[in-house]
């Protein structure tokens, strides 16, 4: 009788925790994949300090050598970008991509994602260390520390 008292109670509870879980993941776009860049990026701003934007210091980065080094960086990262549930984390330091003026997108780096402005809607992804020293040597600024700024 109790076994039965168990499972009476034990099915709803369950069925109530996986709904509860399939609901944390609604709405979420998983392995988002984007377009290339488009080739007729003509600068990038590098946006510092996002964490304290009155402190924000930008950067203008048009020599084309460098550019191609950036947007090759960005395109061959273009696929497993997701919206988690708890929302995109917000990086320290933003490049926008822009084909004159209008803006083609942007990438920024935190101390173990990229966040990506796409599509008109923000994304994110893990990174490891070798991709975050190797996107801040491209924009000139120091790799990220362990702890977050």
């Amino acid at each position: 009788m109790n076994s039965d008292l168990m499972r009476g109670k034990l099915i709803p509870m369950l069925i109530a925790v996986l709904l509860a879980c399939a609901g944390c993941s609604w709405g979420i776009d998983r392995g988002m994949e984007f377009p290339p860049l488009d080739a007729g990026v003509t600068m990038a701003v590098v946006r510092h300090g996002q964490a304290a934007s009155s402190e924000e210091r930008r950067d203008t980065i048009r020599d084309p050598a460098r550019l191609r080094a950036l947007v090759r960086f960005v395109d061959e990262r273009r696929a497993g970008w997701e919206q988690p549930w708890y929302g995109v984390p917000v990086p320290y330091t933003i490049v926008e991509f822009r084909a004159g003026s209008e803006m083609e997108g942007s990438f920024g780096i935190g101390t173990n994602f990229f966040e990506t402005l796409r599509n008109g809607d923000f994304y994110s992804r893990a990174a490891s260390r070798q991709e975050l020293a190797e996107f801040s040597r491209l924009i000139g600024e120091p790799p990220p520390s362990g702890t977050r700024r």
